[in-house]
């Protein structure tokens, strides 16, 4: 019997590569499996059906795979890391606090509150305590004073304003503008104001005089020398003011101030108590000028418009055309004026609660009768942009928010007393 030994070695080689192939095809089907599986593991945005289709630290809903929402307390890096209603604040979810509640820097007010004293505020309400929470709650401020005739910070009551006006409690306010409505200075007294206006460094930059018969009386040949009063606007640096356009007569002007995205356009007027004539006293060309210059400005809710003038019996209002009154009541925010020595407001037939709200200054040192000596507060406060304007007295010991004397205009709204 013929045995080949070779033959039968190849046979047993051939039984084991095929088995050995075969391992093989199994390991690499193997690997397949694993490695399609693994490819099935989707990132944050892939689609999913359970949450074995995305990666470990993923969770499947709506779908998508999608980072797991950390819960109150937990780590985080923005609000979206959080489960609704969270907030990531401070690199912690949190709860935001309602109206009322306790509140700090680390534990926030929801959306529109405002942590004061560490309660949440909702301060469209305008349910302000004192007049730090009022200086808290606005964006700018800025005050209004008339009728000083000279006098400065000689005079108690001015030197009140001065330092009511810097700081409250050792709080800076800063106050951001003057608007001055004439009679800043008179013939025969000594008129320390001038050198005041030039040494202090915030009156020499900004304060915005209105020229009046006191100026045109002091710097010319009296009270009826119209226009005289501008060569006050050279004690200051009023002319090389960028914001600041004077008009060709050299005695009203129009200045805008943009101060947190709020703008404010201020239309200074010349309109002395003389001379009798009211043609000369207020040009038919200053009221057109005046009306022209409302005409111009793109009134939006972030736009306020004053308009001032010292003018005959504190109305200056009264000698406009009914078509010229009507432009101002739909434009003008604030209406200035003075000479009267009293505050009060003056209220429009049939404009109680909208249009232009008027306002006579008073005076800072010379008051009359029950007005008293006093000057004007104006925050300015958003959503919804608005102004508090306030009358403060005097009289007072202390700087107080004084709700007998404020008004709120409400920008292209309606005014309504403080309450």
């Amino acid at each position: 019997m013929y045995f080949n030994s070779d033959r039968v070695f190849c046979s047993r080689n051939k039984k084991e590569l095929r088995m050995n192939i075969k391992i093989v095809i199994m390991i690499i089907m193997a690997i397949s499996i694993s490695c399609s599986t693994t490819a099935v593991k989707k990132d944050i945005g892939g689609s999913c059906k359970n949450m074995s289709d995305c990666k470990a630290e993923l969770i499947c809903k709506d779908s998508t795979c999608q980072k797991e929402k950390a819960e109150e307390n937990d780590l985080c890096d923005v609000t979206e890391d959080c489960k609704t209603p969270l907030i990531c604040s401070h690199n912690i979810c949190q709860k935001e606090m309602s109206e009322g509640d306790s509140c700090s820097n680390e534990v926030p007010c929801k959306e529109n509150l405002s942590c004061y004293d560490g309660i949440c505020y909702d301060f469209s309400k305008n349910n302000f305590k004192d007049m730090k929470m009022l200086d808290f709650a606005s964006s700018f401020k800025f005050y209004t004073m008339s009728d000083n005739k000279g006098d400065s910070i000689e005079v108690p009551d001015f030197e009140k304003m001065i330092n009511w006006t810097k700081k409250l409690d050792s709080i800076d306010r800063d106050m951001k503008f003057v608007i001055g409505l004439g009679d800043h200075v008179k013939k025969g007294r000594d008129n320390k104001f001038i050198s005041f206006m030039n040494n202090d460094n915030f009156y020499h930059n900004n304060f915005y005089p209105n020229i009046a018969d006191g100026e045109n009386e002091y710097y010319g040949d009296g009270q009826d020398d119209w226009g005289a009063g501008k060569k006050l606007f050279k004690e200051l640096n009023l002319l090389e003011r960028d914001n600041v356009t004077i008009r060709e007569n050299g005695a009203e002007y129009y200045a805008k101030f943009t101060i947190n995205g709020i703008n404010i356009h201020l239309i200074q007027l010349h309109f002395p108590d003389q001379p009798s004539n009211i043609d000369i006293a207020w040009p038919k060309e200053s009221r057109e000028y005046m009306i022209n210059k409302i005409k111009s400005i793109e009134k939006s809710d972030n736009d306020i418009i004053i308009v001032a003038a010292h003018s005959r019996d504190g109305a200056w209002y009264d000698y406009l055309t009914k078509e010229q009154l009507d432009i101002v009541m739909s434009k003008v925010d604030i209406g200035f004026s003075a000479t009267i020595h009293i505050f009060e407001r003056i209220t429009l037939p049939n404009h109680n609660s909208d249009g232009t709200l008027f306002i006579n200054t008073g005076s800072i040192t010379n008051g009359y009768l029950t007005g008293g000596d006093g000057y004007l507060e104006l925050h300015v406060l958003k959503n919804p942009t608005r102004v508090i304007l306030q009358y403060i007295d005097m009289d007072k010991d202390n700087l107080g928010l004084n709700k007998d004397t404020a008004w709120i205009k409400y920008i292209n709204g309606k005014i309504e007393k403080l309450k």
